[in-house]
């Protein structure tokens, strides 16, 4: 391999002013050059080598989204996943806010606020007749994989993951009227979406439950433990004007 050009490529970038630099090609997964030109400290003068330490700073985010990316083909994660299911200490991470902050907003910042404060969609939830047949066409026939498959309040949940989108089915054992007067198994029959679910920030959600209930707008009372999707998790639901459930989780 011939490395004279690369050689003065570096050589160049230091006469161009560049303190110094370093540059490594790989090849089929081996190293086939390094090269070296310039100072990695001024001060004292001293020559860049293969033990320089680089300061990247936020150019670690490329390296982090792309290991992330990998483990993510790999079905290790998924992209819409709470950090702290894989990092537990960022669960109880407090943001402190100046009192000048705390002043109540006007109709349109919490419009905004609330925007702001839903991230992305979490999943679907489709209400089943027969969990094992609704798991088998989802799987064998679209090409879903199984996350999980957990009991609920008497009920029977199974999440299912395709790329970057979740489903949930839901199978109701106890077919009752609920707090909308919609009847579990009558919906089960249909096939119907249940409600459908969306990630909302932690500091957000009370404040978020209160801005609803000033618009008049039907809310479940505070936040519930919701251990069906990870440990750790809240949630509280809202009804649209035809009934349909909102749920909003961290």
């Amino acid at each position: 391999m011939n490395t004279k050009k690369l050689d003065r490529l570096l050589e160049r970038f230091v006469e161009e002013g560049v303190p110094g630099c370093a540059l490594a090609v790989s090849y089929r997964g081996e190293t086939v050059y390094t090269g070296y030109s310039g100072m990695a400290r001024l001060e004292d003068g001293k020559q860049f080598d293969e033990n320089t330490i680089f300061q990247i700073y936020s150019n670690t985010k490329n390296i982090t989204a792309t290991a992330v990316m990998k483990l993510y083909e790999e079905g290790l994660l998924l992209l819409n996943d709470p950090v702290e299911k894989y990092l537990p200490f960022f669960q109880d991470v407090k943001v402190r806010v100046a009192e000048d902050k705390k002043m109540k907003k006007t109709a349109e910042e919490m419009k905004n606020y609330i925007k702001s404060s839903i991230p992305s969609a979490a999943h679907v939830c489709i209400a089943v007749k027969d969990m094992d047949a609704s798991i088998q066409f989802y799987t064998e026939i679209l090409g879903f994989e199984v996350r999980s498959i957990v009991p609920c309040m008497g009920n029977k949940l199974a999440f299912l993951t395709h790329k970057n989108l979740e489903i949930e089915l839901v199978y109701f054992s106890n077919p009752e009227p609920d707090a909308t007067g919609r009847c579990y198994d009558t919906l089960a029959g249909l096939g119907r979406i249940w409600h459908f679910c969306m990630y909302a920030e932690r500091e957000a959600m009370p404040t978020m439950i209160e801005y609803f209930k000033e618009l008049g707008v039907p809310v479940t009372e505070g936040l519930r433990e919701n251990p069906s999707v990870h440990e750790g998790s809240r949630c509280f639901f809202i009804f649209g004007p035809d009934g349909e459930q909102i749920e909003f989780m961290y």
